[in-house]
């Protein structure tokens, strides 16, 4: 059986980061090696008010996507001010650091890929002489001149429509809108983050159900749906995650009164064709 689950909301436990470098940090990983995950990792991290992750590197790379909270960051020497809906990602080997300056713990989702291991005494982690941040600039709509961070708004999203994305183009999966986050146009190589909406009532199923020859993560902001996965149907609503190993069959029926939103990763990134197999699509025609 291919790899697909849905991770519920109540089962995330977060775990107080040991690493040495962090102080008020705590993590719940949603996806990973136990979810039968190879290429990523999916958490939740919150730090505490005042807290700090002091100066690092990795041999991975990691996004993010503020959901609460205010904090500042350093990434590879540029400071900026995150506030809700801010995103962004450290590549490999840019060293970057943390501070809450908030009253109220601050919470992002958290991608990492390749997936971390252990390369000695912590998972590709390593100290670097950053100083904590102590101001930053504030973000905006995308910027080149702010590269390695965005800011998602609502008028960002396009009209619902057909799927039309890196490596598919297709009639398949409709009603939905869709705004890249993080990919190769600010670094990314190993994975992709991204919006998604689809309208109330909207369905992926059946013809719509699909595998890939990489990984996905769905992470549910708002709404809720049936999950249709190689094990069987589910109930998915916001704050659950769903996690699709490669070549796992999944699609989805919208089920709530409001549209349903999630923010989807990928890994490794979607090649330029063949990234979306839809049996359909397969399926003998008559001539």
């Amino acid at each position: 059986m291919y790899s697909s689950t849905v991770v519920p909301a109540a089962s995330f436990e977060f775990n107080v980061d040991d690493s040495g470098l962090a102080d008020g940090l705590s993590v719940a990983v949603m996806a990973g090696e136990e979810q039968g995950s190879v290429h990523l990792e999916v958490a939740l991290a919150r730090l505490d008010p005042g807290g700090t992750i002091s100066g690092h590197h990795h041999f991975f790379e990691e996004s993010f996507y503020l959901l609460s909270g205010e904090v500042l960051v350093d990434i590879d020497g540029h400071r900026y001010h995150l506030t809700p809906n801010d995103y962004g990602v450290t590549l490999a080997g840019v060293a970057h650091a943390w501070h809450n300056i908030g009253d109220e713990p601050a919470e992002w989702f958290r991608m990492r890929s390749p997936q971390p291991r252990s390369t000695g005494a912590m998972p590709g982690t390593y100290p670097e002489e950053v100083p904590v941040p102590h101001d930053g600039a504030t973000i905006g709509d995308p910027s080149p001149t702010q590269r390695q961070v965005g800011h998602f708004a609502e008028h960002h999203l396009p009209q619902p429509g057909p799927l039309a994305m890196r490596g598919y183009r297709g009639p398949n999966v409709d009603s939905v809108a869709l705004w890249m986050l993080v990919d190769d146009l600010i670094g990314a190589l190993h994975h992709t983050m991204f919006m998604v909406q689809f309208i109330p009532g909207a369905s992926t199923h059946p013809g719509g159900d699909h595998f890939h020859p990489f990984e996905e993560a769905y992470y549910f902001l708002s709404g809720s749906a049936i999950a249709h996965l190689d094990g069987g149907d589910q109930e998915v609503n916001a704050g659950d995650l769903v996690f699709a190993g490669t070549n796992a069959k999944h699609g989805y029926t919208m089920t709530s009164d409001v549209p349903v939103r999630w923010i989807e990763v990928q890994a490794p990134g979607p090649t330029p064709a063949g990234a979306f197999i839809f049996p359909a699509d397969w399926e003998p025609t008559d001539q």
